[in-house]
């Protein structure tokens, strides 16, 4: 009897073992079937087996500058098309944008992440999207800069509160965490979490540093999941009490909003969005398609997590850019001097100071890759490029590698916001005005209808902090500053902390 049944134990774990491995590896050799150069997979854990490790922007890099403009990758058992070829990708992501609607709809181990409006399908999206336009009209993206300049502002009052001499040493994104959050909050929410100083030790702040999973290390267990992606039931990659701690507070504002009449004549809030939204849920539209209450939940959760990477990446990379280029930040003091008024008043173009926002969202985009998938067959058949890409396939288009494409940008790795700079006549007269195709090596945001619909916003933010800090700081780079990326985080990129000094203008003469 203990010997039929040992004999049972063996097979049936040497029958899960062998199930396993065929799961795992079921799609290798997909890729290699299209004629592309591949990544070879490692036997169980894809192409990046040291996922947890590795810097995945330049991960994307090497790979783009060893095989060209196309090639394939295994992210753990799911095959990847990797683009880089601006034509390519125009079709792709405009043209035949019918070919590649949609994008992979992951399971992240938690509904409201699977409910972001970007991982949404076809018509669900573009309903989703189409409600919440409202709230990145040019009056508010305007009007948001201004907030965020005075949020900036109480911000710097409380930073002067720290300075022993002439300098100090500063990080950035430690410096506008706090901000973004309240100004999300308040500016998209109407929640007050601060009137006075920081906000460091609000719950609602703690709140969404947790749901973020900011400060958390990279773990094998994630490459792992890549491979057997049911595991994330039991190895959540976020952090669920974080996550329902926001949809709790979000619950209770809404409630509270519903309950006392508010003046909406400036202009709705999201909170009034979601109210829109919540009331529609037994329409027959959002029935069909599947629309609950999680779904409208979910946006409002986004409002955090695209905005925190996107914005306060581009602000601390830029700190160091601004520091290590003396002439570069004398241009933008100058226009900023030349235009204190405007600034208060948030309707300062700023043209350089543009210009520097967008060259550092080339050199530095946040969110490292764009994803589509191939709805039904499609093939591409230009100058060296013959491939049929079949229906399924992930189709990705790296953006840290595009952004240097050295066919489009000159010198790809230098800081030039001169690429970007009309001047005052409005007329770009560097290489990207020769190249009708620069846009499409420009993917920070994405092209198209799915393109990111927050990216003005985001660019306007950026200005604002830089705009106000310029006015009383200059950058100074530090003899230990560095630029580096957390290794073995997907999908976004997180620097390391990138310190440098601040100077007190009124003393630069001093130094």
């Amino acid at each position: 009897m203990l010997e039929t049944l040992l004999v049972i134990a063996v097979t049936g774990a040497a029958g899960l073992l062998a199930f396993l491995i065929v799961y795992a590896r079921w799609h290798y050799g997909s890729l290699e079937k299209l004629g592309i150069p591949v990544e070879t997979p490692h036997f169980l854990l894809g192409s990046n087996p040291d996922g947890h490790k590795i810097v995945y922007a330049h991960k994307d890099l090497e790979r783009f500058h060893k095989y060209g403009s196309v090639y394939g990758v295994y992210e753990g058992r799911t095959p990847r098309l990797y683009v880089t070829d601006p034509e390519m990708i125009r079709r792709i992501m405009v043209k035949d944008f019918d070919h590649f609607y949609d994008r992979t709809v992951p399971e992240w181990g938690h509904e409201i992440f699977d409910n972001l409006l970007d991982f949404l399908p076809g018509e669900k999206w573009k309903t989703i999207r189409s409600a919440l336009t409202p709230m990145f009209t040019s009056s508010r993206i305007r009007n948001g800069g201004k907030n965020f300049a005075a949020l900036t502002d109480k911000y710097i009052k409380e930073l002067h509160k720290d300075f022993k001499g002439s300098s100090l040493k500063f990080e950035m994104k430690e410096f506008t965490t706090p901000i973004f959050v309240e100004f999300t909050c308040d500016y998209f929410l109407s929640i007050k979490v601060s009137s006075e100083g920081n906000i460091r030790e609000n719950y609602i702040y703690k709140m969404v540093l947790e749901a973020v999973n900011e400060g958390q290390d990279s773990s094998f267990a994630f490459v792992i999941i890549t491979v057997f992606p049911f595991l994330l039931k039991f190895l959540p990659l976020f952090s669920k009490e974080g996550i329902n701690k926001f949809l709790k507070t979000l619950d209770e504002v809404i409630k509270v909003r519903k309950a006392n009449k508010v003046d909406i004549t400036s202009g709705k809030d999201f909170i009034d969005v979601m109210i829109t939204m919540l009331e529609s849920l037994d329409s027959p539209e959002y029935k069909r398609l599947g629309i609950d209450k999680v779904t409208i939940q979910a946006q409002a959760f986004e409002m955090f997590i695209a905005g925190y990477d996107s914005i306060l990446a581009t602000l601390s990379v830029l700190s160091y850019h601004i520091s290590a280029n003396a002439e570069i930040q004398e241009k933008l003091i100058v226009e900023v001097d030349e235009n204190l008024e405007k600034i208060k008043d948030g309707t300062a173009d700023l043209p350089y100071l543009t210009a520097c926002v967008k060259e550092a969202i080339r050199l530095s985009p946040s969110f490292i890759e764009l994803e589509r998938v191939c709805m039904k067959e499609w093939t591409y058949k230009e100058r060296d490029i013959n491939i049929t890409i079949p229906k399924g396939m992930s189709v990705c288009i790296p953006a840290w590698a595009t952004n240097r494409n050295p066919e489009i940008f000159n010198d790809p790795e230098e800081f030039r916001p001169e690429r970007f700079y009309k001047g005052i006549d409005g007329k770009l007269v560097t290489e990207l005005e020769q190249n009708p195709m620069s846009q499409y090596s420009m993917n920070s945001f994405g092209h198209g209808p799915r393109n990111c619909p927050g990216s003005r916003m985001a660019i306007e933010l950026v200005k604002s902090v830089i705009a106000r800090m310029l006015q009383e700081f200059k950058f100074i780079k530090r003899v230990d500053t560095v630029v580096e990326i957390q290794e073995g985080i997907p999908m976004i990129v997180r620097y390391k902390p990138i310190y440098v000094d601040i100077l007190k203008r009124e003393f630069e003469s001093e130094q």
